[in-house]
């Protein structure tokens, strides 16, 4: 009778397979098995903590794997997966070397193939183990929002089951992905910030509502039977007025004569009559147009005296023994003219008016100068040792001729000499423009040479040649200034 034959129980097979397979790997091996409907049917306790994993795998990954296919879907961590036979998944664990390791099971797992249909088929299926139920869990929330954003395939699968409702199991068990892959991608993105667990009670029934306990059909005739009563509401006393004491009895009171009001005092006629006057403008009646202002009256013209007609020329001769007679004019008699009379501002108009023609220093008009007595010429050919006195006559004062000659002699005055060779010239800055030391003519200050008086404005010190006022360096022979 052979080794298998003598194998009633699962658990006698998994011992088969440890003393099988641990001498090879040089480590315990730990060992589950499950059928085709993700059931346990046997499971170690060191592999305990993978058992939702495992059945989550089994779930979506089963009907994937070919009869001697393996899987190794955790990295990290020595797990792998043989499907043994249609009906079966053997999965082994190792605690410490590498997950390969495992592979030396794959050339012998056709050995347990057949007794593992055969006791999987007669064995129930172990209970599942399942945590303690926790008041609270730790539900994902997404904190920005993901629309636009691309992921890749398993992380897009979570991403859209976090919405604040769905546990970390429940989206294991929509995406039929391990729980360490979801805890990952989760982990992930919570470094990100994109996502933030927060604790959810759960599992606390809630208390059912309280009924109303049933009252007896025979208490419930009763009441029906009976009107109910209303007690009416107490009655208030009726509100006593307020006791007022009495008032104290008055004194008779005399009767008093009422005082006799002053009479208004009236004014007289004069007193009205001057207050209309001083409101009432006296300079302008009302009604009456403004007069018109009075036309300045016309300067009145006085004729001329009539000059006196010229001497006949003497025809006698001049005794020069005698002394020369000088003639006389005629005296002219100037008649009285009456003209309208002027008043004082028709004088002041013409003052003002002469004020502003004549100038300043004119000076006050002189009388006509008399005409000098005719000699003829043969009086002059006769004439004396002495001579003929020529009278001559004073010329009225030409005011502009006057004020031409005055400017020109200030100008004169003003007139500076040329610098002595000792004293140096200064050029005078007066705004944008230069002053020439020489000419005092403005010059610009970009300018060698005054426009004036053909002189330089500023020389080099050591090749005397004209530089502008800002010149630092000299054109001509390059020294510094």
């Amino acid at each position: 009778m052979s080794q298998m034959e003598q194998i009633k129980k699962l658990p006698d097979l998994v011992k088969v397979i440890k003393a099988d397979i641990g001498p090879l790997l040089g480590s315990n091996i730990t060992v589950a098995v499950v059928n085709q409907e993700a059931e346990l049917k046997y499971i170690d306790d060191a592999i305990q903590k993978f058992s939702d994993f495992i059945i989550s795998f089994t779930k979506g990954n089963f009907e994937l794997l070919s009869v001697g296919d393996h899987s190794l879907p955790l990295s990290g961590t020595n797990i792998a997966f043989f499907k043994v036979s249609n009906n079966a998944l053997v999965i082994l664990n190792s605690d410490k070397g590498p997950v390969g390791q495992l592979l030396a099971f794959k050339g012998r797992m056709q050995r347990y193939s057949l007794k593992l249909d055969e006791l999987l088929a007669s064995i129930p299926a172990v209970d599942e183990v399942k945590a303690p139920a926790k008041a609270a869990v730790r539900v994902p929330v997404l904190t920005v929002s993901i629309k636009s954003k691309k992921f890749g395939m398993e992380e897009a699968k979570v991403l859209h089951l976090v919405n604040g409702e769905n546990t970390i199991s429940d989206i294991c068990e929509k995406t039929r992905l391990p729980q360490l892959k979801v805890d990952e991608i989760l982990r992930k993105y919570q470094k990100k910030r994109w996502i933030k667990l927060k604790r959810v009670i759960i599992g606390v029934p809630e208390a059912p509502a309280k009924k109303p306990a049933k009252l007896p059909p025979s208490t419930i005739k009763e009441a029906a039977a009976t009107p109910a009563v209303v007690a009416p509401p107490p009655v208030a006393p009726a509100p006593q007025p307020p006791v007022q004491p009495a008032a104290p009895p008055q004194p008779p009171s005399t009767y008093a004569v009422p005082a006799m009001a002053p009479a208004p005092e009236t004014q007289s006629e004069e007193e009205i009559f001057s207050e209309l006057v001083d409101f009432i403008d006296q300079t302008q009646p009302i009604g009456m147009p403004a007069p018109e202002p009075p036309a300045q009256p016309a300067i009145p013209s006085y004729p001329q005296p009539p000059s006196a007609p010229p001497p006949s020329p003497s025809t006698a001769p001049l005794n020069p023994a005698s002394p020369q007679v000088s003639a006389q004019p005629a005296a002219v008699e100037m008649s009285e003219i009456e003209g309208e009379p002027v008043s004082e501002a028709v004088f002041d108009d013409l003052a003002s008016f002469l004020d502003q023609t004549a100038p300043m220093d004119a000076t006050a008009p002189q009388a006509p100068a008399e005409s000098p007595p005719h000699v003829s010429g043969s009086s002059l050919l006769e004439g004396t040792e002495e001579g003929i006195k020529i009278t001559t006559y004073p010329e009225q004062a030409d005011p502009l001729q006057d004020r031409l000659e005055r400017l020109s002699n200030i100008l004169e005055e003003t007139t500076e000499t040329e610098p002595s060779a000792g004293v140096k010239s200064e050029v005078k800055i007066v705004g944008s423009k230069a002053i020439c030391p020489h000419c005092k003519t403005h010059v610009i200050m970009m300018a060698k040479v005054c426009p004036n008086c053909q002189r330089a404005l500023r020389t080099c010190p050591n090749c005397k040649s004209p530089i502008t006022l800002f010149a630092r360096i000299c054109p001509s022979c390059g020294s510094l200034l």
